[in-house]
């Protein structure tokens, strides 16, 4: 098979100066690239250290980490960018209906502009959800606009592991 095919549905998730810095592919080419034989040059050194950015000797160089949350009647998706502790919460990902009176002011205003803009919107079971992607620069506020009340990012959002990125290491 080769790589190059995998190019149809591929989305890119940009930085702040609107450079890629992440992909998202389909369920079904991420799966043929797993399988997909690869010359030897091609491998991932897993053991890449990224001493200079954080000082931690001997942990692995991490660019993203997959993560999900569910909390009151919401499951969402997304990608945690270890360097600079944001989180882009992906498209379809939904949010409670329910917001409480104690949440944060920044984050209720940020929760309302984005239905107003329509990044969050009803599908048509009418379920609040992500239209499209949208980064959030902590994983706390995209915790809170999707529970609709105040919440730990490090504590909410766990890897495919079932681990909270608190217990990996990145409690800001």
């Amino acid at each position: 098979m080769a790589l190059d095919t995998l190019t149809i549905g591929t989305s890119y998730i940009l930085d702040g100066r609107g450079e890629r810095c992440g992909v998202i592919l389909p369920l079904d080419a991420y799966e043929r690239l797993l399988t997909a034989d690869r010359p030897a040059h091609a491998t991932v050194d897993t053991t890449q250290l990224h001493a200079k950015e954080s000082g931690e000797i001997g942990r692995p160089k991490l660019e993203s980490i997959a993560v999900h949350f569910y909390a009151k009647g919401a499951y969402a998706s997304g990608i945690f960018f270890p360097s600079s502790h944001g989180l882009t919460v992906l498209k379809g990902s939904s949010i409670s209906e329910w917001v409480a009176s104690a949440m944060r002011d920044s984050y209720y205003l940020l929760r309302k502009k984005l239905i107003e803009d329509g990044t969050i919107g009803r599908d048509g079971d009418g379920v609040l959800r992500f239209a499209k992607n949208y980064p959030f620069t902590s994983s706390s506020a995209g915790a809170a606009v999707i529970e609709g009340g105040s919440r730990s990012g490090p504590e909410a959002w766990k890897n495919n592991n079932g681990k909270t990125l608190r217990s990996l290491g990145f409690s800001r």
